[in-house]
């Protein structure tokens, strides 16, 4: 019998901590469901099956979610397609979402989700990582520069939430090749993250996938800067790329897929699933900083 108590300690004891030192799954995408007359998707059941094959992930929509303005019919078009994972979903919301007042379809249909509907922002763990879910929507919350209730909010809440590894997502990129291009009114939020050493940001709204080399506050190549990527891959459609910008590392725009991110206890992983026959791959690893 003490044999068996010392065997069972020790399998307890090997047995991995999901979420913790063993790795996280966050999967990230935006810019997901058209749907037709009749409230049909057309191509974002090709991420949802994508997104099916991930075990154990928590999801992170990064606005733009159903097209073209973010009414109740249209969210129960996405709900047909990416409905079964609500119950794991963090969303942000896009611009489409506020094409109808206030985003108020957005936010019933997410409810709690969702988080306050006057703000839309909003921060959580997942493992051992920080993350906070920003609204780049700045005029429909009062802006979104130094002086606005959102990123005296983020300051606060980074000093009171110290963590080797953060991430950070909103929709509106604030370095982009694509034809939206470097969304500059995020230059604030932006320099706050970097400050304060948050390891990852991702966005969509171009509809393009992108990576770019770690950068500072000013946006300048930093080995322990801030990692940016662009995931607006989930389904609307593919944006044709403008000026490459000199600090993009890797960039697609010929398929649809999400991004797959591992997060470690002091590091992070990166994958980016195409469907079944796409030529493309990404991934990577990195060390938080």
């Amino acid at each position: 019998m003490k044999f068996f108590w010392i065997f069972a300690c020790l399998a307890l004891a090997v047995l991995p901590v999901l979420g913790g030192s063993s790795g996280a799954t966050l999967v990230a995408v935006g810019d997901i469901a058209t749907c037709g007359q009749l409230g049909q998707f057309v191509t974002a059941n090709i991420t949802r099956e994508i997104v099916k094959a991930i075990p154990n992930a928590q999801i992170a929509l990064l606005g733009d979610i159903a097209y073209e303005r973010g009414t109740t019919d249209e969210f129960q078009c996405f709900d047909a397609a990416w409905g079964e994972f609500k119950a794991i979903t963090n969303p942000v919301p896009g611009n489409h979402e506020y094409f109808t007042a206030n985003a108020a379809p957005y936010y019933a249909y997410f409810a709690t989700r969702a988080r306050d509907p006057k703000r839309g922002y909003y921060t959580y763990k997942l493992g051992d990582w920080r993350i906070f879910a920003l609204n780049s929507n700045c005029a429909a919350i009062g802006g979104c520069d130094q002086n606005s209730v959102q990123v005296k909010w983020l300051k606060k809440t980074l000093a009171a939430n110290p963590s080797q590894c953060s991430l950070a997502y909103w929709h509106h990129p604030r370095f982009s090749s694509g034809s939206h291009g470097d969304q500059i009114f995020m230059q604030d939020v932006w320099a706050v993250l970097a400050k304060a050493g948050v390891d990852v940001v991702l966005s969509a709204h171009d509809h393009t996938y992108e990576r770019f080399k770690p950068l500072d506050s000013n946006g300048k190549v930093n080995p322990k800067g801030t990692r940016a990527f662009v995931v607006g891959t989930g389904g609307r459609s593919l944006y044709a790329f403008k000026k490459p910008n000199r600090n993009s590392q890797i960039k697609n725009n010929n398929t649809l897929g999400v991004l797959q991110l591992t997060l470690n206890t002091s590091s992070y992983e990166w994958q980016f699933k195409t469907p079944t026959g796409s030529s493309f791959t990404d991934s990577g690893t990195a060390s938080c900083y």
